[in-house]
């Protein structure tokens, strides 16, 4: 019964948080608080910021945001990446529908796309940073070369039309000023005209980009669109989106149960499930509790019937609640004792009772004046400390401050309390009438007094 109520707490806890659906940078507690964290990708920081999980070596590449698909994607080493995309040009040749399948398969992306002339823009501006190092790799490479990118000009909708693989509606046709055409933006004057199809052909083209080794324009590389039969033997232009990756928690998705996390950040890394934000332990989060320092707070331990042993300073289902340090009394001489928060730490508060020190437990001035009321005797008691001796003043307590009417052992013997000290009668004496000095004669004096009642 114990575990279905501790299980019913955590789950409706994260349901309330899941509700927030903290968008990426936003504020967090937990993981769970992050947009999309069934995914995996996202972790909620030590800055308790909501933010794209890295890869466990930094050498494997990173990690970016893609605002569009709402995302974190993985940028292996040796793909270029800028801003918000991810690209891989790869060095052996195909025909463009294996091309495309490779990119997919073995890349998990897809082929290149533009969502507008603007890309291509933006690929010559950044062209100088991927001449080298990702487009000619090689030394011996050749003055020029062509990648398969995904646009083509199937289906017929329109003669000279041309679209995307990802149906994005931007389209564009053989008038276009990304077409590579000599003597313009820097493309060889000897190079072939594009787009080489005519309106009597009937032939089904592909487009690729093509990207000259040394030459430049305005400062920036030459890239251009080229029109090729789809069996053309290019390489692969690859472009990793949220859309088109994909790990192995993305194609196992139910695999971490009880709100466990997949933390597989790349599409080579091994399934593996973070379950410290759940009452479940095990591979898979589907053991009640198991060793979770985290779900037991505070020392507590956890057992395997799903409840928490806490400590004898904690208490309640998760070990959350301190006990009051201030049940044992710590503070001496009757000071007052405050706890700290829901904390095990707590404060004494002397006031005016002469007394300091953490514990009220020690005075700088032994014996200090006054201390001792109703002319109580101030005794030393050790090098620190003092007591009060109230014999033959008519009081009681700590010191000397209790008369009858402020103590719970009032006049005996039928002494009466006047003035906040007792009046005893005839027969008796002492501070508080306790002393009987004949007890034949009391014996006597209470029998008149009954005797008395009964006449009156």
């Amino acid at each position: 019964m114990l575990v279905i109520l501790i299980i019913t707490i955590i789950s409706f806890k994260y349901t309330y948080l899941n509700a927030q659906d903290v968008p990426y940078d936003g504020n967090c507690t937990f993981t769970h608080d992050c947009a999309n964290w069934r995914e995996g990708r996202v972790i909620c920081d030590e800055k308790k910021t909501c933010t794209c999980r890295q890869p466990y070596s930094t050498t494997q590449g990173n990690v970016f945001w893609d605002s569009t698909g709402h995302r974190c994607v993985y940028c292996p080493i040796r793909w270029f990446q800028r801003e918000a995309r991810c690209y891989y040009f790869e060095d052996r040749t195909t025909s463009w529908s294996d091309a495309r399948h490779r990119c997919q398969t073995v890349f998990k992306a897809d082929l290149i796309t533009f969502n507008s002339p603007d890309d291509l823009d933006w690929l010559r501006k950044h062209g100088t940073a991927m001449t080298l190092e990702y487009i000619f790799s090689h030394v011996g490479d050749s003055y020029y070369r062509r990648y398969w990118i995904g646009a083509m000009n199937e289906p017929f909708v329109k003669f000279g039309q041309f679209s995307w693989i990802d149906n994005n509606g931007f389209q564009f046709n053989q008038n276009s000023s990304m077409w590579c055409r000599p003597g313009v933006n820097g493309v060889p004057l000897t190079y072939k005209q594009q787009p080489t199809w005519d309106e009597n052909g009937l032939h089904q083209t592909r487009v690729a980009l093509a990207r000259w080794k040394s030459l430049f324009y305005n400062q920036q590389p030459v890239l251009c669109l080229d029109d090729e039969q789809p069996g053309e033997l290019l390489s692969p232009a690859c472009q990793r989106t949220s859309a088109t990756f994909q790990t192995k928690c993305n194609e196992n998705k139910d695999v971490c149960q009880n709100d466990g996390i997949c933390t597989a950040v790349t599409e080579k890394d091994i399934i593996a499930c973070d379950c410290t934000e759940t009452p479940y332990g095990g591979a898979y989060c589907t053991e009640n509790c198991g060793n979770l320092s985290s779900y037991c707070q505070n020392g507590g331990n956890c057992t395997k019937s799903g409840d928490c042993v806490c400590n004898s300073l904690w208490t309640g289902l998760l070990c959350e609640t301190a006990i009051d340090p201030c049940l044992s009394n710590p503070c001496q001489h009757n000071t007052k004792c405050s706890q700290m928060d829901n904390t095990t730490n707590f404060i004494c508060d002397c006031e005016d009772s002469g007394w300091t020190g953490d514990l009220c437990d020690s005075s700088e001035y032994p014996c200090p004046a006054e201390r001792c009321h109703n002319n109580g005797q101030c005794k030393l008691n050790g090098r620190n400390n003092f007591t009060c001796n109230c014999l033959k003043t008519g009081f009681q307590g700590m010191f000397c401050e209790q008369g009858c009417l402020d103590t719970d052992k009032p006049c005996q013997n039928e002494g009466s309390c006047i003035n906040n000290a007792c009046t005893c009668n005839p027969l008796t004496q002492g501070d508080f009438c306790e002393i009987i000095i004949d007890k034949d004669s009391v014996e006597i004096f209470y029998r008149l007094l009954v005797l008395f009642s009964l006449l009156v």
